[in-house]
């Protein structure tokens, strides 16, 4: 008789919803062979249906497992393993002859370590995955220090006057590594993704604290009243005073998108300025003077930031530029780009076919080959 376990994992099982260990513990009462007659049965009546309804496309549903050598009657399932691959084969009644079939397809991690570089006035360049904890260098009146939890901070030893020399340092995170976090030295936090670099001086001098990007960032600004913080891509320049906002500035997007989260920004350019209120976005077009956009979805902006792709009515470009940038590879598109718009939700420490899903329950296809996504649809 079946057990009540085997029942709810199988149930499981179908959902996709096997954790690592309920997988294991399936997969061993397969290998087991116990009550196969009652498995073939129960299997047999839950892939029946769903091998009806795929005969009006000629199709079946393809499922892949590791690790299993187990085999049930033609009238269910074939699980075949051969070396590296892992197939499932499912006949479908309605075509006995016809057998669907796949391969698993190759898979790429989520950055699992950060890869950032500061670059130091004097052309120094420090990897901060290969330091240790601690003091990385001494600038005049600065330390920068690496602290135990990977975050960089500059702290400043003594008081810094307006006759001393402005140092700058970039900190640079290239794509496929992790979302680094720094404290500048006058309090103010950074967060930079995937992809991005922050040119800043070590410490803040004169009547301004400015600092330029490309790629995205997001500021916790310290508030200074004498002091506005302003931040630069090009022509266009955000200035505050002591606010929360982020700045998405990549190369290749067709435009800048300031998004305010607490206090007050304004947004200027060649074309003219704009001051916006909290959960507003500025988007800046080359030659264009700033928009106003007052409907943005904050938890899309800060999704990266918050450790998940987070998408409400995106195009495929528009999803595939930042899944270039976080698992560092180059997007080819085989055929006419699909013209639909998606939505989810996706942990980013997720494997790229976990993320990819997004785009497969809407009909789109792809391959993985080495370091290139191929769309096919």
């Amino acid at each position: 008789m079946i057990t009540e376990e085997f029942k709810q994992l199988y149930q499981k099982y179908l959902d996709n919803d096997l954790s690592k260990e309920e997988l294991s513990k399936f997969l061993e009462i397969l290998q087991s062979g116990q009550h196969d007659v009652e498995m073939i049965t129960m299997m047999d009546s839950t892939w029946k249906q769903m091998f009806d309804t795929a005969a009006a496309t000629s199709q079946a549903k393809i499922i892949s497992l590791k690790r299993t050598w187990y085999r049930i009657s033609a009238a269910a399932i074939i699980i075949l393993m051969l070396g590296a691959g892992t197939y499932f084969l499912f006949f479908n009644r309605a075509k006995q002859a016809e057998i669907t079939k796949t391969v698993l397809t190759p898979d790429i991690k989520a950055p699992e370590t950060n890869r950032a570089m500061i670059t130091l006035g004097n052309g120094q360049k420090i990897y901060l995955d290969s330091v240790p904890n601690g003091t990385l260098a001494n600038e005049g009146s600065v330390r920068l220090i690496k602290s135990t939890d990977g975050k960089v901070i500059y702290d400043v030893s003594k008081v810094v006057t307006n006759n001393t020399p402005l140092t700058y340092n970039t900190l640079s995170n290239p794509r496929g590594s992790k979302v680094i976090d720094m404290t500048l030295s006058d309090g103010t936090q950074v967060w930079l993704n995937a992809g991005s670099s922050v040119t800043y001086p070590i410490a803040f001098t004169g009547n301004e604290r400015k600092v330029t990007i490309t790629g995205e960032a997001y500021f916790e600004v310290a508030h200074e009243k004498s002091k506005p913080f302003l931040v630069s891509k090009g022509d266009m320049q955000v200035e505050v005073l002591g606010t929360h906002f982020n700045v998405n500035a990549y190369d290749d997007e067709s435009e800048i998108n300031v998004t305010l989260l607490e206090g007050s920004v304004k947004v200027y350019n060649n074309k003219g300025a704009v001051t916006i209120k909290p959960g507003e976005q500025v988007q800046i077009t080359i030659n264009q003077q700033p928009v106003i956009n007052k409907q943005t979805d904050l938890e899309e902006v800060m999704g990266w930031k918050n450790g998940k792709f987070f998408f409400t009515s995106a195009d495929i470009k528009t999803i595939m530029r930042q899944v270039a940038r976080w698992y560092d590879v180059e997007v080819i598109y085989e055929e006419r780009t699909p013209d639909q718009l998606f939505g989810g939700e996706v942990p980013r420490n997720s494997n790229l076919s976990q993320m990819m899903k997004i785009l497969e329950y809407s009909g789109v296809h792809y391959d993985i080959n080495g370091k290139k996504i191929i769309i096919k649809k």
